[in-house]
């Protein structure tokens, strides 16, 4: 017998691990829960043992995935100054660029930076400091000519009966959708508000803290846009689309710090195999599960699915929202996304919440979805209690008209986006095909 395996460090599989991929070691234990964004290869991030969620260390990673733009070539030289004062505070020298002096070549997002010890011990002035410069270099506040009504941004058509017989009118109304998984009661307690604008959540998150930016009301209170990503601010803005649609996509299936049970699984076997009693249990406290679904082709097959609570805003005129959607394109995205930035919208303006299941066609948010309304309830008691929203008759007809729309569509599939329509889910068998009695008569066939 030969003589055994010597027995491997946790530093030294890191070592190795890294070495076969290509990244830094501390890429290797990072987890999407414990970051403000996710993750990049070679990017900085001090080792996940370090990490308390909301510390100064886990908001610094927030700031610095957006501020680090400020230390590219097409940085001005104010933003590369900017951008050193904070690296070289909290890096090690010897993990700088050797040319870091010359402005072609400082873009660092490549580069596995190394933690000061003795940035543990900064006080908090010069921790605010350097977070608001990252502030400054990566988000800007929402432009003010972005700025628009929601008779612009969330304007709605609906067909409906006319008084006179055998005619039809078309009447706008300003409607929105978000997805939200808090039931009615805790969303009319708590409201509809970005972290920023939550006491609570302005504690526990540690945005209270005298290093913390946001611990200036004022700044908490801005719409801030990321200049780095092209998107909302994650903690100071919500999120409102346009269109029912892209609402049922989010949160996305993919999306790590939700869907926790995604990164227990194990990578072999079909779906099945691995959807074991612990993932089951972990899914469903996220409102997931394993669902049997009939394709197109008449095969079953069982896929994952989620569930959904989508909020149905109908928005007064002189409502107010910044136009995320415009500025992604005139920053010139690839594929600018029909949403809007706001910092709290009033419960009241909810009119429905639509119970929706969605089945994931694959692993990703990207290999698409099948959407099933479930159900439909209504927030408000009468007509009267509508007009106080929708001001007009004509508006209280019109969204009554638009909600008999949507209860047509109950337990139908749509398919999001629309060029994923060529995988095609035609009934929702199951929404708990882990449960007895599909659990020893499974039959089918298996997606991925």
């Amino acid at each position: 017998m030969g003589a055994p395996r010597p027995v491997e460090t946790l530093a030294q599989k890191n070592a190795r691990l890294a070495n076969a991929l290509g990244v830094t070691e501390d890429y290797l234990g990072r987890r999407p829960h414990e970051i403000g964004n996710p993750v990049q290869p070679k990017s900085f991030t001090p080792p996940r043992d370090t990490i308390v969620e909301y510390s100064f260390e886990w908001w610094f990673n927030y700031f610095w995935s957006e501020g680090r733009r400020g230390g590219t070539s097409k940085a001005a030289n104010d933003e590369v100054r900017r951008f050193w004062s904070v690296a070289t505070r909290m890096f090690t020298a010897d993990s700088m660029p050797a040319n870091a002096g010359d402005s072609e070549q400082i873009n660092i997002s490549g580069r596995g930076m190394k933690l000061k010890p003795a940035a543990q011990a900064l006080d908090d002035a010069t921790k605010q400091q350097m977070l608001r410069d990252l502030l400054a270099l990566g988000f800007e506040e929402f432009p003010i000519a972005y700025r628009e009504t929601a008779e612009s941004l969330f304007a709605h058509q609906v067909t409906m009966p006319a008084v006179q017989a055998n005619n039809q009118i078309t009447f706008s109304i300003a409607l929105g959708y978000r997805s939200d998984s808090r039931s009615w009661q805790a969303i009319q307690a708590q409201g509809i508000k970005a972290r920023s604008h939550v006491p609570v959540l302005v504690q526990s998150m540690n945005m209270a803290q005298a290093w913390h930016p946001f611990s200036d009301i004022n700044t908490a209170n801005k719409l801030w846009f990321r200049r780095g990503a092209e998107d909302n601010c994650l903690h100071s803005v919500i999120s409102i689309a346009s269109k029912l649609d892209d609402a049922m996509y989010f949160p996305r299936i993919d999306d790590g710090s939700i869907y926790k049970f995604r990164s227990q699984m194990s990578a072999a076997g079909d779906l099945f195999a691995r959807w074991t009693p612990v993932i089951d249990q972990s899914a469903k406290t996220t409102r997931a599960s394993l669902c049997k679904v009939q394709l197109g082709s008449g095969d079953e097959c069982y896929l994952i699915g989620s569930r959904t609570s989508i909020l149905v805003f109908a928005f007064p005129p002189h409502f107010m929202a910044a136009n995320t959607e415009s500025y992604q394109r005139q920053l010139g995205a690839a594929s600018p996304f029909p949403e809007r930035g706001v910092g709290e919208v009033d419960s009241n303006y909810v009119l429905a919440i639509l119970d929706v299941y969605r089945v994931h066609h694959g692993a990703t948010a990207d290999d698409g979805q099948t959407n099933f309304i479930k159900g439909i309830t209504e927030t408000k008691l009468d007509d009267v209690q509508l007009k106080a929203v929708l001001l007009t008759d004509d508006a209280v007809a019109a969204f009554k008209a638009y909600l008999a729309g949507l209860r047509a569509k109950i337990d139908q599939p749509h398919v999001y986006p629309k060029d994923k329509a060529g995988f095609s889910v035609t009934r929702l068998i199951t929404d708990d095909a882990f449960a007895a009695p599909f659990r020893n008569r499974m039959g089918g066939i298996v997606k991925y």
